[in-house]
């Protein structure tokens, strides 16, 4: 695909961004229906990426639409692993916490992150837009507010842990967003952000986390870059495997001598080598994102005549991936979620139904298609009697794979 201009960036506001990934017309991927007519026939718009040459953000180009509707919240994990992981991640914060610390998550769902923290006597509050994610919530005993924590507001610099878990990504103004997050830090507090590696798109050609709810695919060059514009210092960078690639990030008042730690210039340098702001980088991968769909195609056409396969999991990278590799219910008739809200709904564009995992124990497939491949493990361990009953698994990423 030949490089095209795409206009200013979100967060450095540099006319130096240029569309490198083009993802065709999709639907929003979160917007499940409640018939196949309705998925078949859900809207579709351009969904394509540009990266910063100034300042390394890659970012939904400026021709792709800002969608209000397109954003998903973050309820209850039903993934063993992501809830570990979370738990984890909320014991290292806390070891640094004074007694009844106040902290704030931004996007704080439906309050998993925390409950820890809670329980541990500190002060806690949530700021969620999505009001039933809010009510649900505070019913459970995590007091939050319904607020978008990625627009510029009224911040109170109050808090000693401000968390930031794989929301940045959702602002429309990366730089808003960080403003309000540096702007709610008490003297001596410090900010925590997970988010979804860049580098796992770029390297690990993960196409498919590409989606309209995500504005941003941040790194840690260009966060840093965002959060000094702020008065603040990367002081630690952690990359972990979760979700195929994230990274850990604190940060403190640069003014109150915030230093970083050696961690930060090996994920610099790791990106940099990369390239991540050079459209020329990415071009090997919109030449493998070309040949994808073909591939994953055939690899289900060569499954031979009568097999019947089936997916596992419905999140927004599988519609992404299904409606960038052409596939509909014909194909993929069902997947199994465990979230019993997407049960009994139709995934935008392909029209594929979402069923309850004992669907797929009570009539199994033949081969189950893995649409949340980055919880490989997971699921082999979820769904071991299916693989013992001779159950195939096909993982379409990072690598096609064909698993007995």
């Amino acid at each position: 695909m030949p490089d095209e201009p795409a206009g200013r960036c979100r967060s450095c506001r540099d006319a130096a961004v240029t569309t490198v990934l083009d993802l065709g017309h999709q639907p929003v991927a979160d917007d499940l229906a409640d018939s196949p007519d309705d998925a078949r026939g859900a809207p579709r718009h351009r969904l394509a990426v540009g990266c910063c040459r100034s300042c390394g953000l890659v970012q939904l180009d400026a021709l792709t639409p800002v969608l209000a509707h397109a954003a998903h919240g973050h309820g209850s994990a039903f993934s063993g692993t992501v809830l570990d992981h979370e738990a984890g991640w909320a014991a290292e914060l806390m070891a640094d916490l004074p007694p009844a610390g106040r902290v704030l998550d931004v996007g704080s769902g439906s309050g998993g992150l925390l409950r820890p923290f809670a329980a541990a006597g500190h002060q806690v509050l949530g700021w969620e837009r999505d009001g039933a994610l809010a009510d649900q919530a505070t019913a459970a005993g995590t007091t939050t507010t319904v607020r978008d924590g990625n627009v510029r507001g009224a911040a109170v610099p109050e808090f000693d842990l401000v968390l930031a878990n794989h929301t940045l990504s959702h602002a429309d103004d990366l730089d808003a967003a960080v403003e309000v997050l540096a702007g709610s830090l008490a003297p001596g507090g410090r900010l925590a952000v997970e988010f979804h590696s860049a580098l796992g798109i770029l390297l690990g050609g993960q196409v498919d986390v590409v989606c309209h709810a995500h504005r941003s695919y941040l790194s840690l060059t260009a966060l840093t870059a965002a959060l000094g514009r702020h008065g603040l210092t990367v002081t630690t960078a952690r990359p972990l495997t979760l979700h195929g690639g994230v990274v850990r990030v604190q940060a403190r008042s640069t003014a109150e001598g915030a230093r970083p730690e050696g961690g930060v210039a090996e994920v610099l340098a790791a990106e940099a080598e990369a390239g991540l702001g050079d459209p020329a980088a990415w071009r090997p991968l919109a030449d493998r994102t070309l040949r994808l769909p073909d591939a994953l195609r055939d690899a289900l056409a060569g499954l031979g005549d009568g097999v019947r396969v089936a997916g596992y999991g419905a999140p927004s990278r599988g519609t992404t991936l299904l409606n960038l590799c052409g596939l509909t219910a014909s194909e993929l008739p069902r997947t199994a979620d465990r979230s019993p809200a997407k049960q009994g709904r139709f995934l935008p564009g392909a029209g594929t139904r979402v069923c309850a995992p004992e669907e797929l124990a009570a009539d199994p497939p033949d081969v189950v298609l893995v649409l949340v491949w980055p919880l490989r493990e997971e699921v082999l361990a979820q769904l071991a009697d299916l693989r013992a009953r001779g159950t195939r698994f096909l993982f379409p990423l990072p690598t096609l794979e064909l698993v007995p």
